[in-house]
């Protein structure tokens, strides 16, 4: 990380090749990280452009009270959010990443795992899955994909977030609510 800061001082003093270093160097990340909130390969690659784009403008400012991943990561979090909000059509969340809810080890009788109707079963349980995230509030949505699919601790994603674990458990807590409310009639 002390390559980071060292980079952010180079840009600082108006060395703009340290900024594409940087880029070089978290451009994957941070699109996986954005793809994890679309789900759509286009709106991830426009909207991780906008990252690095409100990074450039910014970047003069980083006081480096965090790592630069760190504080670049959370601009990318405000990005998805604000994208959520802005676009009025649904997104989906790609079944894999429901992998130990989706096992057919979770889904009831283990006998009836390779029949046809074991097969339509799972994948109307799939979509009423993506359904149900797709219908939690923002916040909520990306702390829930944050702590589920991307395995981060609650004190991560606060730092992440800019918020605290209290507000952080809440969201995840609300979230986890809603959807065993949606869910509960079809997981029992």
């Amino acid at each position: 990380m002390d390559e980071d800061l060292g980079l952010v001082e180079r840009f600082q003093l108006g060395d703009i090749s340290a900024f594409n270093t940087l880029v070089s160097k978290y451009q994957t990340r941070i699109y996986d990280v954005v793809y994890s909130h679309t789900h759509n390969i286009e709106d991830a690659y426009d909207l991780s452009q906008e990252v690095f784009l409100r990074a450039f403008k910014s970047l003069g400012k980083f006081k480096k009270r965090s790592s630069f991943y760190t504080w670049l990561y959370r601009i990318a979090i405000n990005a998805c959010i604000d994208f959520t909000r802005q676009n009025s059509r649904i997104t989906t969340i790609p079944i894999e990443e429901w992998s130990a809810v989706l096992e057919p080890r979770n889904l009831g009788n283990p006998n009836h795992e390779n029949s046809p109707a074991r097969a339509v079963e799972i994948q109307e349980l799939r979509q009423l899955i993506t359904k149900a995230i797709n219908q939690l509030p923002p916040k909520q949505r990306v702390v829930f994909i944050m702590k589920r699919y991307q395995g981060l601790s609650l004190e991560e994603i606060a730092k992440l977030l800019d918020r605290s674990v209290g507000t952080v458990k809440a969201h995840l807590s609300h979230a986890t609510s809603k959807l065993s409310c949606l869910l509960g009639p079809y997981l029992e």
